[in-house]
């Protein structure tokens, strides 16, 4: 199954957000946006995944601060409630009967948890391979790393204009034995395909890719941009 979420017009700073089936005009389950300081969160009965931002400060560039994710309902396979906070190196997570653990783990100043898009929307000219890195939480959390490329253009319409994105492949580098053993058993995560707008300001305009581990994929797009299928 893949679902869809579309993106909406600016409405007084902040974006607002719908959620659509792709594929099933009836889904089994109903789906809600949810918007926070203008942070998309996603509610099925109720779901929501990175309810709170992950903040930066503006004047030094993108720095991890603290990301929040949390998930639950039909739409994950498990629930996750996940608190980073990047400036103390410290992971603390809930579990479905709300006991809390903490964890400490040493963070590379690039862990970019909930900035994925934000940074390649933001990479210099010229720029065809980048790698980030990012916490996965639980009892246990580690470090796993992100590597983008770009896998070409695709064109699309926006107001009735041709205009050409950047198709970004995003590959998941899960490090260490994990790398070897979750192929092998089948549990090694597909990739993500992103696609950002050109020109002097590029623009985030779809992403497709599951929003928890071992769920359905889903696709993120604005709903002002008209792509050729």
């Amino acid at each position: 199954m893949v679902a869809s979420l579309e993106i909406g017009p600016d409405q007084g700073g902040c974006r607002s957000f719908r959620s659509v089936p792709a594929e099933q005009p009836k889904p089994r389950f109903i789906c809600l946006a949810l918007l926070v300081s203008c942070v998309l969160g996603i509610i099925s009965n109720p779901a929501v995944s990175n309810p709170v931002p992950a903040r930066r400060p503006q004047d030094r560039g993108f720095k991890l601060l603290t990301d929040h994710h949390v998930q639950q309902g039909p739409s994950f396979p498990k629930p996750a409630d996940v608190l980073i906070d990047a400036a103390h190196g410290v992971v603390r997570t809930t579990d479905e009967a709300g006991k809390t653990s903490e964890a400490f783990i040493e963070m590379p100043a690039d862990t970019y948890n909930g900035l994925a898009s934000a940074v390649l929307m933001n990479l210099p000219a010229g720029t065809t391979e980048t790698t980030i890195a990012i916490v996965i939480g639980g009892a246990k959390p580690r470090i796993a790393h992100l590597k983008s490329t770009i896998a070409g253009k695709r064109p699309f319409m926006l107001g009735g204009t041709l205009r050409e994105a950047t198709e970004w492949t995003v590959h998941v580098e899960l490090g260490g034995i994990a790398k070897v053993i979750a192929p092998i058993i089948g549990k090694e995560p597909p990739d993500y395909h992103v696609l950002i707008g050109g020109g002097e300001d590029p623009v985030f305009l779809r992403e497709v890719g599951p929003l928890s581990e071992g769920g359905p994929i889903w696709r993120v797009q604005q709903v002002s941009a008209v792509f050729p299928e």
